[in-house]
């Protein structure tokens, strides 16, 4: 992105070199008349203008250089404002988390009632009695394959140690047919 400085040096070098034109033709025709005076004239002015155009190049270049350093410098200084943000949510959440691992047994036991019954509600089924007799008795009959499983519901604490937490057997049916 161009800042105020360089857009004023290659405004002006490009206006600076486009102004060489005119004295250019006044000195070609002043040649063609043969008139040298006119000439002389028309190369200076061609020849000063053509050393401000050069000059206006060379301070578009240092202001390019200019401008790319300060925009590092804002990149790293953004960079590292965003490095502090990360740390300070990282180190918020290490807090909750360790003084969610000194909760009572109590609030522990409750949020993992909770955590169970909204599980429940979303991905599990229970299965009565008379249905477990239903498929108990489609098995034996060869009508349905069935792999039971014993689901085991783990609570994982911040230190990555596991809980068990009391569930009903669920079933996983393969159904042939």
């Amino acid at each position: 992105m161009m800042q105020a400085g360089s857009m004023k040096a290659l405004m002006g070098a490009s206006a600076n070199i486009n102004l060489v034109n005119t004295p250019m033709r006044v000195f070609k025709e002043a040649e063609r008349r043969g008139d040298t005076e006119t000439m002389k004239r028309a190369m200076g002015y061609a020849a000063e203008l053509g050393e401000n155009a050069e000059k206006d190049a060379e301070k578009l270049g240092e202001e390019t250089v200019k401008e790319t350093r300060e925009a590092r410098k804002q990149q790293e200084i953004e960079r590292e404002q965003a490095i502090a943000k990360a740390r300070r949510k990282n180190k918020v959440e290490r807090e909750q988390a360790l003084g969610g691992a000194e909760k009572s047994a109590v609030e522990v036991a409750e949020a993992a009632n909770a955590a169970d019954a909204g599980r429940k509600a979303k991905d599990s089924v229970d299965i009565s009695d008379s249905g477990k007799a239903a498929i108990t008795e489609q098995m034996q009959s060869g009508e349905v394959g069935m792999l039971v499983r014993d689901a085991v519901t783990v609570l994982y604490s911040s230190s990555a140690k596991t809980q068990p937490l009391e569930q009903p057997q669920a079933a996983v049916m393969d159904v042939k047919g």
